[in-house]
């Protein structure tokens, strides 16, 4: 599931932070 948000992560209308948040709560999610 987290690779295919990252393969849309284009087509969603996020800001560039909102990018980064959500790269980093994936990263979270992946350690945990």
């Amino acid at each position: 599931m987290a690779n295919e948000l990252l393969e849309n992560l284009d087509r969603l209308h996020t800001t560039e932070l909102g990018v980064i948040r959500i790269k980093k709560n994936l990263s979270l999610n992946v350690e945990n």
